[in-house]
């Protein structure tokens, strides 16, 4: 702990406030806390205790018992092995990545973001995702009649994908840790597309197995709806199917890094855990 930290007295700070967690993880979290050093997150974490001890006056603290340690479950889940099976599964990252683009694109032309129509990140999440373009359009402009000419370079295009790509990154970087409000929201049209309402529009991670991309957890182009996510295979220009060709690679080390640890089963035995995969 920082010297100054001890100086005042915060570690003793930390163990009162232990003692009000419930459950192991919790308390460690709490023994681990750090100030924050910025004013803006001061600010920010101010108000959401200001909120929350509103929140707990009016209608009283939640209930916390009964709670276990997720994470290798967690960790399963990211591999693609899912313990039951209530129907074909997605997940949030890949629609989230696909409206930063698609915000980005709206911004940097001054339209409207529903103008922006055909943008998709498939793959992975983060660094390693791959950012479709070819079938995108600006307020029915094709972006790759845009690329390249002088109201949108092609340097500017590469920088706006590595930000997009980035993004997630760069939120923790600022807030110290990631966004909900996004994914969350995601997350509603995700259940509403599942209830029998609209479908889905933007692509969603789910379990591919395919000759090509075989026992992964992926972004494809999908559609979810009530009877759950179906995909495809997506096919953009040549750079773009092979930087998804990358991020299947870099998911597959990471699945079998996974195996390695016993963390999840080998791929072998998945089918004896659910037999839908």
């Amino acid at each position: 702990m920082n010297k100054h930290y001890k100086a005042l007295e915060f570690d003793k700070i930390l163990l009162k406030l232990a003692e009000h967690t419930t459950f192991a993880d919790a308390r460690e979290l709490a023994l681990a806390a750090e100030p924050a050093e910025g004013l803006f997150e001061a600010q920010e974490l101010m108000r959401e205790t200001s909120d929350a001890h509103s929140l707990s006056g009016r209608f009283g603290s939640p209930a916390f018992g009964n709670i276990h340690n997720m994470n290798s479950s967690l960790r399963r889940a990211q591999a693609g092995v899912h313990i039951v099976d209530v129907f074909p599964r997605a997940e949030t990252l890949a629609g989230l990545d696909t409206t930063r683009l698609q915000s980005a694109l709206a911004k940097k032309f001054g339209v409207k973001q529903s103008e922006i129509e055909g943008c998709a990140t498939y793959g992975g999440h983060g660094e390693q995702m791959a950012v479709f373009g070819s079938h995108v359009t600006v307020k029915g402009r094709k972006l790759y009649d845009i690329v390249g000419t002088d109201e949108f370079p092609a340097e500017e295009w590469e920088q706006m994908k590595k930000d997009v790509t980035q993004g997630g990154a760069a939120i923790i970087k600022l807030r110290g840790r990631s966004s909900f409000q996004s994914p969350s929201y995601l997350s509603v049209e995700m259940i509403r597309a599942a209830m029998g309402g609209e479908a889905f529009r933007f692509p969603v991670g789910t379990y591919v197995k395919t000759e090509k991309y075989n026992h992964i957890m992926m972004a494809m182009k999908t559609t979810l709806n009530q009877n759950g996510a179906s995909f495809e295979v997506p096919q953009g220009t040549p750079e773009e199917n092979d930087k998804l060709d990358a991020s299947y690679e870099h998911l597959c080390k990471m699945r079998d890094e996974l195996v390695t640890l016993n963390i999840v089963p080998p791929i072998s035995e998945w089918s004896k855990i659910n037999p839908n995969l």
